[in-house]
């Protein structure tokens, strides 16, 4: 049970502002996992379990047996079990965000969310650490699509299928530039999706709905990755995806974004297609250009 805003933890602080940060925050702002932490009187400190499926009271206001004193559970502080981890007591803590869990746990965990519920992903991430995680998360799958979907078809067409002997000029040559163009790939796809975050930034700014900074979108988008490692499958991980790949990206775009910048859905769908109207344009200028020059 952690601030959204600045990770602070909040357990056995009576609900109100951060102590870190100043964000407000309630008990049933977070979910927890049944019977497994206590909420707290305020007058007497009598424990309560929840029992509902979010571990939130149920009724959430009643008189205390102890004491008899009228509460609510979002005037109760919340007190964790000593003999378990935080992992398992709270829901909807990203695997990102999981001190018990190792970088490749982490980055598998961080990649089952990101290809279904980048939401709850980039809501769970503190927005001083959104930047870095995306960025840990966003890179390997960078590298792993970009190997798998360009490298054997350079390496094929760098000539290693025509000889036999490996340590001839051409081979290295073959190589080198495979090399090259995997690099140019990689920095392309990264600049892409740079100019991508920062199209959409500037939309937020211009309709007046941005609450966060660029990193913020940048890093939300970046967490919605997820299904580029589709392409890691050499030769053929973009052909059985087919359309659908394209899809599927825009639609997880667009719960990232509205998560990231606390945006309706109507709001964000717009903010997301306005890269692509760009593109659109620029691409019936490029045509209307050559056209013009063919007649």
């Amino acid at each position: 049970m952690r601030c959204r805003e600045c990770d602070y933890p909040l357990w056995n602080i009576a609900p109100g502002p951060c102590p870190e940060c100043g964000t407000p925050f309630v008990p049933s702002d977070f979910e927890f996992v049944p019977a497994s932490v206590a909420f707290c009187c305020p007058e007497c400190d009598q424990a309560y379990f929840g029992t509902a499926f979010n571990g939130h009271l149920m009724p959430t206001r009643f008189d205390c047996t102890s004491c008899s004193a009228p509460i609510h559970m979002d005037s109760m502080s919340v007190r964790p079990a000593a003999d378990r981890p935080e992992a398992l007591q709270v829901r909807g803590v990203p695997p990102c965000m999981n001190s018990e869990f190792g970088f490749m746990r982490k980055w598998l965990g961080t990649l089952v969310w990101s290809s279904t519920r980048p939401g709850a992903l980039v809501a769970g991430v503190p927005l001083d650490r959104s930047l870095s995680l995306s960025i840990r998360f966003f890179l390997p799958v960078l590298l792993l699509a970009s190997l798998g979907s360009a490298f054997p078809l350079l390496l094929l067409f760098g000539g290693l299928w025509r000889t036999r002997n490996v340590f001839t000029y051409s081979t290295f040559r073959g190589v080198f530039w495979s090399g090259m163009s995997l690099v140019v790939l990689v920095l392309g796809i990264w600049i892409a999706y740079m100019l991508w975050s920062a199209v959409v930034h500037v939309a937020l700014l211009v309709t007046g709905n941005c609450r966060h900074g660029y990193s913020r979108t940048l890093s939300s988008l970046m967490f919605a990755s997820g299904p580029l490692i589709v392409l890691a499958v050499p030769c053929l991980g973009l052909y059985c995806v087919g359309p659908f790949f394209p899809i599927w990206f825009f639609i997880l775009g667009i719960f990232a974004l509205r998560s990231g910048q606390e945006l309706t859905t109507s709001k964000a769908v717009v903010a997301n297609l306005i890269p692509l109207l760009a593109l659109g344009i620029l691409a019936l200028g490029g045509f209307i250009t050559l056209w013009m020059m063919r007649g």
